[in-house]
Formats: C-alpha cells, structure tokens, sequence
C-alpha cells in the first residue's frame, strides 16, 4: 500500500511537471509570436493548455495580425482571447505604413525614414498635383516631422501636338459632287463622298483638341436652264442629298448647314465651305 501511494503521489508529480512544462512551451512561443508583432505591446498572458490563454496589451491595427499569431503558434483559435486596447505605434515600419495609407503615393514613388527617424524621405517622379497635396499633409503625418523632398522630381508634361486643321479644310472645300438631273448625283461620286466624310471626321476630332466648333455650309448649284424659282429649289435639293448621303456615313447632321452659293456657277453640282469657330 505504501508503495502504491508513492506511485501516485509519482504520478501526480509526473502530471504536474507535463502541465507546468506545456504550460510554458505554449506561453513562450505564444509570446514569442506576438513581439513579432509591429505595433504591439504586450502586457500579460494568462491561463493554461486546459482553459485557454488570455492576452492583454495594446496594438496598432496596421500592424497587429490576430490570425497570424493563432497560426504561427499552434494553438486553437478558440483556446485565445484577445483583450486588446488600440493605440497608434511609432515603431518605424508601421510609421512608414501609416504615411503610406495616407499619402497614397503613385508606382513611380518611394517613401522610406530617413536615418533620423522623424523624417520621411519621398524620391521619385510625381505629378504635380500630387507634390503639392504631400506638401500640405506633411504636418497631419504622426511621428514625421520632417518631409524630404529633395529627391522627388515632377513629371514633365507632355503637350499634346495638334495637327493643322487647314489642309483638311482645304480639302474639303476643293471636293465638287456632280450630278446628272435633279438630284442625283453621278454614280462616280461615291468615292468623293467617301473621301470627303474621312476628311471631316479627322476636323472634328482636331476642332474638339482645338476646343473649337465646325460648321459645313453645303452649297448646291444649277446650270441655268429652267426658272430662277425651280433651279433655287434644286440647289436646296441637291444639298439635301449630300448631306444625307454624309449621315449615312457617320457624319452628325448638326454640323451641316444648307447655304447659297458665294458665285452663281452653270454646272450641276455641290460644294462646300467650312467654318471654324
């Protein structure tokens, strides 16, 4: 009997000594993982393997990574229970990462502490704009009192080159659309009127860079024969064709005006004349 108390009173002790030394391994390595933590401060743990473990202290939330800790340390989520209290660390790299998240900086730009840790040394190439919005923030930025910028460059602005618009307009007032009677034109103008609807496409789109607005003034013609009132009529209607022809091309009818003719000519056909404003 003697002996058989002394072997449990063995055991007991033997039990007692597993539990106190995974007890230890458990909180070491649990510890160990959280000063790994940037921005963290720790202030106890307690509990056991049994119960689960408790942690207190305080944490940057740029820097502290709750699973991370739980995975790293081999013990059950549900064995931890975080009682943390927020703060905002002035541990560099989460200085760094905090400076970051604020001053959103493009690719093209490197943030990084100087050797003095007060000040941020931003290098690189920007935009202008966004120089000048780091400048003003610079006071709002915790644990930098210091902004260098000497090694930040401005990116240079590339000015867009505007082509002339004049040769086009020459162009297009060079075209004459000939018709047979009436208003149908010849079946060898389609080319022409091809041609002519390219041209003022590329107008448009050099106008609109020049912040300018172009107006085509579509001017049909007569030959002589026939009354002032019927041929003044025809000149109308033959501008109408090409204009619709035009539109069926792409072209936005709002552009297109119906004028007279500047000089009276005896051949059937339409011309224009453009107008840049």
């Amino acid at each position: 009997s003697t002996k058989f108390w002394l072997f449990l009173v063995g055991l007991l002790l033997l039990i007692w000594v597993v539990f106190l030394t995974l007890n230890h391994l458990h909180s070491s390595k649990l510890k160990d993982q959280l000063q790994l933590q940037p921005g963290f401060v720790l202030s106890k743990i307690e509990g056991n393997v049994l119960q689960g473990w408790e942690v207190f202290g305080l944490y940057d939330p740029l820097g502290f990574n709750a699973k991370e800790v739980v995975g790293n340390s081999d013990i059950e989520e549900n064995k931890i229970k975080f009682s943390l209290m927020p703060y905002v660390s002035l541990v560099p790299s989460i200085v760094l990462m905090r400076a970051s998240n604020k001053l959103k900086p493009p690719n093209t730009v490197k943030l990084q502490l100087g050797t003095n840790a007060n000040e941020l040394i931003v290098s690189g190439v920007a935009d202008q704009i966004w120089i000048d919005q780091i400048i003003a923030k610079n006071l709002n930025l915790l644990g930098i009192e210091k902004l260098n910028t000497a090694q930040l460059k401005a990116k240079e602005i590339q000015v867009p080159v505007i082509p002339d618009i004049k040769p086009l307009q020459t162009e297009v007032e060079n075209v004459q659309i000939l018709f047979k009677v009436k208003d149908i034109y010849d079946d060898n103008q389609e080319d022409r009127l091809n041609e002519i609807a390219k041209s003022i496409v590329e107008m448009e789109k050099i106008a609109k860079l020049l912040n300018k607005k172009i107006t085509i003034k579509v001017i049909g013609h007569a030959s002589p024969e026939g009354n002032v009132k019927a041929n003044q009529q025809l000149k109308v209607d033959r501008a109408k064709a090409v204009i619709s022809s035009l539109i069926q091309r792409g072209i936005e009818q709002s552009i297109f005006e119906i004028a007279d003719p500047e000089v009276e000519t005896d051949t059937r056909l339409v011309t224009f004349k453009v107008v840049i404003n």
